[in-house]
């Protein structure tokens, strides 16, 4: 295991203008594919702010909760930078 960064490239999006029980906020908001600097691979997060700016390869930063538990959802979303 290796110590990746907080921040990143959006690699893909899409942006969610309807509401769904499913989804993990309201909208709208964007499902996201980021590459962490350092990474390998991307994995699938949200962004929250500033949907019109996003962009493919837009930086991206992570947004941590304040209360963490150990799992994929201590990163709150992610916001551009």
């Amino acid at each position: 295991m290796i110590q990746l960064s907080d921040e990143g490239v959006v690699t893909s999006f899409t942006i969610v203008r309807f509401q769904f029980e499913l989804h993990p906020t309201s909208p709208p908001f964007a499902y996201a594919l980021i590459k962490l600097d350092g990474a390998d691979v991307s994995f699938l997060h949200i962004i929250k702010d500033d949907l019109t700016s996003l962009r493919n390869f837009a930086r991206v930063k992570a947004v941590f909760a304040q209360n963490r538990v150990g799992s994929i959802w201590d990163i709150e979303c992610f916001r551009l930078i």
